[in-house]
């Protein structure tokens, strides 16, 4: 189906579908889809009616979500809406400069509240003019029934994707490039410069393989290759299925300068995967270095490499295992069953205001 009568349908169903919280997510099967999905899932069991679309056109009298900035926000301005629906809006973080940034204070008058995922991003939007009342801070969860570490098979999946067994293996699965290409030129925010880095700057670089997953990774690709690092790419047609690429790792990299959540966070901490990142995002608030997790001192190439370097070095000892541990136990209140009903008591306080 065309793109073009992909929304004529979208915008049908919108109106005469039977729904109660319309979730806005951006075009592309990538994260904001797949969160929707999760919630979708979730707010079914709880009796909420939650349809996906790449449209809020056709909404009337509803509870419109727009997962992410991008669904509700562009270059030009703030897209136009019914005045029946009421309106959610997600921003997960404010990179440097960014021109939707302009927009804020007209928002706090359009939507019913903004929803962000960490204290960071809330005090950035607070500091630039957003009402603190109007925000809500509720974590990216993680779907504890989908990434279950009892589940997995680090042997089994080394040997299907044709992994080194001798080697330490670093993961980094996310889209580190500027838009849907190769992605030669690398997104400042995410820090595959600082990710490339930290592996170049690593002494024994020679003893790991770099798995990576996601799309635009040429830059990256292109460091490690130059470095003579050894690394495997996979993209993934189902973001699920990331779980097995977890279960093959023997360390996951957080290398960004700005973020909401990240997944990643989570995800590693579910699947028992020693996480080392950088002070952004969810990982500010809940983690603790040393204790659930091996923060870098600065967003450098070479402090995230020394943080690397605490697990490199015995990836075996008493401390990298009770950081695991403990990470485990902190992951079990950032599930989709935990969040998902403050999200229920939210959308129901919309939808008996849109009625």
């Amino acid at each position: 189906m065309g793109k073009f009568l992909r929304l004529i349908f979208e915008i049908v169903g919108n109106f005469f579908c039977r729904y109660d919280v319309l979730y806005v997510v951006e075009d592309a099967d990538w994260v904001v889809k797949s969160e929707g999905l999760n919630y979708q899932k979730y707010m079914h069991r709880h009796g909420i009616r939650l349809r996906i679309s790449i449209t809020h056109l056709g909404a009337r009298n509803r509870v419109v979500h727009f997962g992410a900035v991008s669904t509700l926000v562009n270059n030009h301005g703030v897209k136009d809406l019914h005045p029946s629906n009421r309106i959610i809006l997600t921003w997960y973080h404010v990179p440097e400069n960014d021109p939707r940034m302009n927009y804020l204070k007209s928002l706090a008058g359009r939507v019913s509240f903004l929803h962000t995922s960490c204290e960071i991003s809330k005090k950035v939007f607070v500091k630039s003019g957003f009402p603190d009342s109007k925000i809500v801070i509720i974590p990216i969860p993680i779907d504890l029934e989908v990434f279950d570490f009892n589940k997995i098979n680090k042997e089994h999946g080394r040997r299907k994707y044709d992994l080194p067994s001798d080697k330490f293996i670093i993961g980094s699965f996310q889209k580190d490039g500027d838009g849907w290409g190769e992605g030669m030129n690398p997104k400042h925010v995410k820090g595959p410069d600082l990710f490339c880095d930290a592996i170049e700057n690593l002494p024994e670089n020679n003893r790991l393989h770099v798995l990576l997953s996601g799309p635009s990774r040429g830059y990256v690709k292109a460091r490690l290759k130059k470095a003579g690092v050894s690394f495997t790419h996979i993209f993934l047609k189902d973001p699920s299925d990331v779980v097995e690429l977890y279960s093959v790792i023997d360390a996951y990299v957080i290398s960004s300068r700005v973020e909401g959540g990240p997944k990643a966070l989570v995800e590693s901490w579910a699947l028992k995967v020693p996480l080392i990142s950088t002070s952004v995002g969810m990982c500010a608030d809940y983690g603790v270095n040393g204790v659930n997790i091996f923060m870098a001192d600065e967003c450098s190439g070479a402090s995230i490499s020394k943080a690397i370097n605490r697990v490199l070095s015995n990836p075996k000892s008493p401390t990298v295992f009770q950081v695991i541990e403990n990470a485990y136990k902190t992951v079990q209140d950032l599930s989709y069953a935990k969040c998902s009903l403050q999200w229920l008591n939210l959308y129901k306080n919309e939808m008996s205001k849109s009625s």
